[in-house]
């Protein structure tokens, strides 16, 4: 460091431009003329006037010319990095810095361009060896089938709902067994029905012996509920409620006439006593449970519900 650097309390200073020696320059070559200095070193006019990114041609002087540092002017140039590796905020005006940065990007190109080729390179043949993969699975399995005589679809196949499954009492054995059970048990009822409406004075006398209230009305409501037990039974309407009908009926009067303190067993005389009540008890709970099948109004209803939920559903 020369004594021009310091001052006489020894604070540093910025060295002049004079003192600044170039890396490029030669000492050893002779000066040129002024003229020629002059185009090669830039003045502070034209220093301050060009960008950065042109300080490559002002800095780089012709081959075979030199600058003389003498009759260089002066300007202070401190805030320029002109050290090509050193590292600060003008290191961009560095020729070496600029070209190597350039080189650096350039190559860090081409490695990332070449990565993402060998990447696409190796998708392209991870999806052809799946490719190929699957052909021979379909051709081993299409020999197989052909060996063992599997039959391919002609097309996707459509799984049908199944049909609804008909009752066993809208069948035609079911329904016909319950339609004729009916007939049977409406002439039962219908018979019995008819003599008490003809012979109500003693069917009075003989519930006025019982412990049930208003005899002569009861008589009456008896004997006309089982004609219409009997007519329902008969049309098969209403066959749920009818047989309800008949299962309370058929509990009363075995409550209240034919069974109370006394054996229903009788002397000489087969069975017991209000058996026929008993078995028309049971065929009011059948037909609570079961309906009267398809022969009949309830059976035509149900049907008809059936096929408008169908033509609904489509």
């Amino acid at each position: 460091m020369t004594e021009r650097e310091h001052t006489d309390n020894g604070t540093q200073h910025a060295p002049a431009w004079d003192e600044i020696r170039l890396p490029e320059l030669d000492e050893t070559t002779p000066p040129s003329t002024s003229g020629q200095n002059e185009a090669a070193v830039p003045t502070p006019e034209s220093a301050d006037a060009v960008p950065g990114e042109k300080a490559e041609e002002l800095f780089t002087r012709p081959e075979g010319e030199t600058v003389d540092p003498v009759n260089v002017p002066t300007t202070d140039l401190s805030g320029i990095n002109l050290d090509p590796e050193a590292e600060g905020p003008n290191f961009a005006y560095s020729p070496r810095r600029l070209r190597d940065n350039q080189g650096l990007e350039s190559v860090d190109d081409a490695e990332a361009a070449a990565e993402l080729e060998r990447q696409a390179q190796a998708e392209r043949e991870a999806e052809e060896a799946a490719r190929r993969e699957a052909e021979r699975a379909a051709a081993e399995r299409a020999a197989r089938n052909r060996a063992l005589g599997v039959v391919a679809p002609a097309g996707p196949q459509v799984i049908a709902p199944p049909p609804p499954q008909k009752l066993v009492t809208d069948k035609f054995v079911g329904a016909a067994g319950l339609f004729f059970f009916r007939l049977i048990v409406a002439g039962v009822l219908g018979i019995r029905g008819y003599q008490l409406v003809t012979a109500i004075p003693g069917f009075q006398q003989e519930l006025a012996t019982t412990q049930l209230p208003e005899p002569n009305t009861m008589a009456w409501v008896a004997a006309i509920s089982l004609l219409v037990l009997a007519a329902a039974f008969l049309f098969g309407a209403f066959v749920r409620v009818a047989g309800l009908g008949l299962l309370a009926m058929s509990v009363l009067a075995l409550v209240y006439l034919r069974w109370g303190p006394f054996s229903p067993f009788v002397a000489g005389e087969q069975g017991f006593t209000g058996e026929l009540e008993l078995v028309l008890a049971g065929v009011g709970l059948v037909f609570l449970c079961l309906g009267g099948g398809r022969w009949g109004v309830d059976g035509s209803f149900r049907a008809a519900r059936a096929r408008a939920k169908a033509a609904s559903e489509e």
